[in-house]
């Protein structure tokens, strides 16, 4: 990410619109620390369960509080959401004539959207909608009540 480009105004809004989910420590903010760590949501941990099966009651008691929650989170980590409200952003790329769903391109593109949606200080999802970067454009055709899809 360009941290080094962010406002003081930017850093304030994504601290408090930002929940970062991870295996080892939960849900976080953007300022907190952590320690580097390589686990993922399909380990199993010391109770021989998932960590996705540990983290999700917490997870999803911490966001309960949230009207809506946009999720930039991978599918792994998605599956623990239980949330009535999310808005999920998925990014589609043409090739060899259709649209496809390319891993590299889509981590790229949340990272990307991310840091639009702070630029832009977006809070709604029509404002969501109205943001493009590389080339991506909202598809009205290819999303759903739950899946504002981009495409380029």
């Amino acid at each position: 990410m360009e941290f080094e480009h962010w406002t003081p105004e930017m850093y304030a809004y994504a601290q408090e619109h930002t929940y970062i989910m991870s295996a080892l420590y939960g849900i976080l903010r953007p300022s907190d620390s952590m320690q580097q760590y390589r686990l993922d949501m399909t380990h199993k941990i010391v109770t021989n369960e998932k960590t996705i099966q540990y983290w999700a009651p917490h997870i999803n008691k911490h966001l309960e509080k949230e009207s809506l929650i946009i999720n930039l989170a991978s599918k792994e980590f998605t599956s623990a959401l239980t949330h009535p409200h999310i808005i999920t952003l998925d990014f589609l790329d043409q090739k060899d004539g259709d649209y496809k769903r390319i891993n590299t391109y889509v981590k790229m593109a949340r990272g990307k959207m991310y840091q639009a949606i702070i630029r832009a200080r977006a809070k709604t999802v029509e404002d969501i909608t109205k943001i493009t970067f590389d080339g991506y454009l909202f598809s009205p055709k290819d999303s759903t009540a739950t899946t504002l899809v981009f495409k380029r």
